[in-house]
């Protein structure tokens, strides 16, 4: 019989709330270094299906 062997969830980012490290990290990059406002990146994340 096959052994599964799982790894360890990394701890949440922001408590217990739901962005990934690099969904956060892709958040900040287009808000600070490609200066694309966060009501623009809500219409973006939209189309994404998220």
């Amino acid at each position: 019989m096959p052994i599964i062997i799982k790894s360890q969830v990394p701890a949440a980012l922001v408590g217990k709330g739901p962005p990934s490290a690099s969904t956060a990290a892709w958040t900040m990059y287009q808000k600070y270094t490609n200066g694309l406002p966060l009501y623009r990146q809500k219409k973006d994340w939209k189309q994404y299906g998220a």
